[in-house]
């Protein structure tokens, strides 16, 4: 098992260093583009989001080499790509849709203006010196806003979550002592907890106090050396968290008592021991979790134990997101950006990174 773990990290590696870098050839007139440095040793972030209000698709990959992609969902067309010499590792919307935070390699949170960037103008760098938080002391590997618009959290390789205001930046307050690297952070939709998905649980915060309510913890079920839980997700009723981690693991717990409610299958056709669910994100109607491994793009019916369909095989996909009406799903994969019609699970377009 160790030799297949070590294969298949080595894989994955020599993809890695034998991609080229590449920067975007086609840059709207007046747009700035900062050459990217060589990947920093560690950083796998890799994300897609949808703008709230559903005209911007985001994304970025570490396979771009932390170059981040906007694009206009009604027209297809690229709005902006640009490379940012401190590593782009994961991405997200202000509710508003007013604002897209950056996290970076460094440690760092940045915000960028997308007010008129669909009228030509491109991202501005909204507060300056002042739009650049710091305060990690490793790489941010997941960025979220609670729904409410009150709060941004930063979940980092540091083994916190830094939660601040999220009109102003300003620090709030650190949450410490989780068991490893914070690898996702989100808000219930009411916006009164915050989870943080680490080594092999889940804490649950209480977002105004800072309280820790309760743990969710998969490593009694989970009999492994690394039962990592690399992603959680809120249904949209606030009720259940989804988590997904290393060993293809996917299970459904209660909110309120932390209870375990269900484990979802993989087919056995495709099931790759040592794959693991890199993001899930439920759909707006919560009836749908969608996930994502080494190539595998899935969509499981919320309420049962079924197995998932499976979407196509995209090289390695690592981030998938739902459009605000739940019926598109986009991922993102190592060279290019495939939207899904949710319904029949038809491939609706593909978009290759500029530079490929």
């Amino acid at each position: 098992m160790q030799y297949r773990l070590s294969l298949t990290l080595l894989t994955l590696w020599i993809a890695l260093i034998s991609t080229p870098i590449m920067l975007a050839q086609t840059i709207p007139k007046g747009h700035q583009v900062v050459k990217a440095e060589k990947q920093p040793r560690g950083s796998f972030g890799s994300d897609i989001k949808y703008s709230p209000d559903g005209r911007i698709l985001a994304a970025v990959s570490f396979f771009g080499f932390g170059e981040v992609m906007l694009y206009d969902t009604k027209s297809e067309e690229t709005l902006e790509n640009f490379a940012n010499p401190k590593w782009v590792t994961t991405i997200a919307f202000r509710p508003d849709s007013k604002i897209l935070a950056t996290g970076h390699h460094d440690g760092t949170v940045q915000l960028w203006d997308t007010g008129d960037i669909d009228q030509g103008i491109g991202l501005r760098d909204r507060l300056g010196e002042a739009g650049i938080l710091s305060g990690h002391k490793a790489t941010v590997n997941s960025i979220a806003y609670s729904p409410d618009g009150k709060w941004m959290a930063s979940g980092s390789q540091d083994k916190t979550v830094r939660l601040l205001d999220a009109n102003t930046g300003e620090h709030i307050r650190t949450l410490s002592g989780h068991r490893g690297a914070v690898y996702s952070v989100a808000f219930r939709p009411d916006s009164k907890i915050l989870a943080a998905a680490s080594w092999g649980s889940v804490y649950l915060w209480e977002t105004n106090t800072g309280r820790k309510l309760r743990e969710l913890d998969q490593r009694p079920i989970v009999k492994a050396d690394t039962p990592h839980i690399y992603t959680v997700a809120f249904s949209p009723d606030g009720n259940t968290i989804v988590t997904g981690g290393f060993y293809g693991t996917l299970f459904l717990w209660d909110v309120d008592t932390g209870r375990r409610l269900r484990r979802f299958n993989q087919t056995p056709k495709v099931r790759i021991e040592m794959a693991s669910l890199y993001r899930v994100a439920f759909s707006p109607d919560g009836n749908t979790i969608a996930g994502t491994n080494f190539g595998h793009i899935y969509l499981w019916d919320a309420n049962t134990t079924r197995e998932p369909k499976i979407l196509s095989r995209q090289g390695f996909s690592s981030s998938v997101t739902f459009s605000p009406d739940g019926k598109r799903v986009a991922s993102i994969g190592q060279s290019e950006i495939i939207m899904w019609d949710t319904i029949t699970g038809q491939r609706i377009y593909t978009k290759m990174y500029i530079g490929y």
